[in-house]
């Protein structure tokens, strides 16, 4: 064992201070602590959430840390990593836009009726000196960690209300690539909430699925109101699509050791490292537009890739029924490149979606009993996933038969 193998494996310690409430919001107005395009719609908590919350501050109870990292474009600009739904709550109240909720019907802790049914110009002084001199937590991560040991520490995050998910933390780290933005612009599903509306207005040209309103509304129908959509679910799945349909390059990606290590970052055969790795090699190429492109590029994605997506996805929906339900997202996502491969532009006739939508709600028994295709589980291993890749192919495939 080397010297440098033997120690922790981030040599640097991880910064954490307390700063006030008013302080922390000062630095929020001013831009000095900002909340990427990246992140997912703020608007998660209802107000009975947000209630408690602001009371747990009021009354000075213990609230989870916030985590930031500094900038890659400017080290003098924190970015929200995990908090962002507890700091617009708290920039939210302090603007007086919205109330605390009625003591009857929110589970506060102790006696209410100081801040109760009241905004924050409402309050008596000492209650809003309580609110703006309230310390929060605030954890820095170490900037000269490398990106794979950053994802893994991110993903041991856990926050007391919503965890991130995997793929918030993907869009945290490759932002500033175009595709990766629009990948997240297709995960928006209901474009009214204040969040979709400001990443919407952020890109820069329409929403993709603005085009077609009926689509559009079944999109938003489909993840509504579901706990599967927690996080970026939605924008997951389209990743997912894309990996699906380049798979070859993807496994070339893999194989070049070169490239991981241009885009500093590990693969040890697990699915979600794929994810990271795909994002990652979207930023590169997009930041670095004289090289060479492997994965298509902002214009493809636009007109050619998300349309077929879009199309087979309603198809999907509407021919399906219930085997097309939100909880088959990854499924739908990974089929469709199979059935654009075998049937292009032919419609499947309506005993071939009958098939399909069998296969969707029972895949295991219906590829081994039905099509005779042997189907295998992903388990969270690449090599798995990829049978499975090929699987699809071979469902699709005995489908057409039909």
């Amino acid at each position: 064992m080397t010297d440098k193998e033997n120690q922790p494996v981030v040599t640097q310690q991880t910064i954490a201070q307390n700063e006030a409430v008013e302080n922390v919001l000062t630095r929020f107005a001013r831009k000095e602590v900002i909340i990427p395009q990246y992140q997912r719609d703020a608007d998660q908590w209802d107000d009975n959430k947000k209630s408690l919350f602001i009371e747990s501050v009021l009354n000075r109870l213990t609230i989870p840390a916030f985590y930031f990292a500094l900038s890659e474009n400017d080290h003098d600009v924190s970015e929200v990593v995990d908090g962002q739904q507890r700091l617009t709550t708290l920039q939210a109240f302090f603007n007086n836009e919205f109330t605390l909720s009625n003591s009857d019907t929110c589970p506060y802790y102790g006696s209410s009726s100081h801040y109760a049914e009241k905004k924050y110009n409402d309050l008596d002084k000492v209650w809003q000196n309580a609110f703006r001199r309230y310390n929060l937590t605030l954890v820095t991560l170490p900037e000269t960690i490398d990106l794979s040991l950053r994802l893994e520490i991110f993903r041991r995050i856990n926050e007391g209300g919503t965890p991130l998910t995997g793929q918030d933390i993907r869009l945290s780290y490759y932002s500033q690539s175009d595709c990766v933005r629009f990948i997240q612009s297709v995960g928006i599903f209901d474009a009214s909430r204040p969040g979709s509306k400001r990443m919407i207005g952020a890109l820069g040209y329409t929403w993709p699925w603005q085009d077609n309103i009926k689509r559009a509304a079944e999109w938003q129908s489909w993840w509504q109101d579901t706990k599967v959509a927690i996080g970026q679910t939605a924008s997951e799945m389209f990743l997912w699509y894309l990996i699906s349909e380049h798979r070859e390059k993807v496994d070339a990606l893999l194989k070049d050791n070169a490239a991981l290590a241009r885009l500093k970052i590990r693969f040890r055969g697990n699915t979600d490292e794929v994810l990271d790795i795909v994002c990652a090699q979207f930023k590169e190429e997009d930041l670095n537009s004289d090289r060479p492109r492997l994965f298509p590029d902002l214009e493809d994605l636009k007109t050619k890739w998300f349309p077929q997506f879009a199309e087979w996805w309603y198809r999907l929906r509407m021919e399906c029924g219930p085997g097309a339900n939100v909880g088959k997202h990854r499924a739908i996502a990974l089929l469709i490149p199979s059935l654009q491969k075998t049937f292009g532009s032919t419609a499947p006739t309506q005993d071939q979606w009958s098939c399909i939508g069998r296969f969707l709600k029972s895949s295991r028994e219906t590829a081994r009993n039905v099509l005779k295709v042997e189907f295998p589980d992903s388990k969270g291993k690449w090599t798995s996933q990829r049978k499975q890749l090929e699987a699809f192919d071979n469902v699709a495939a005995e489908i057409k038969k039909l």
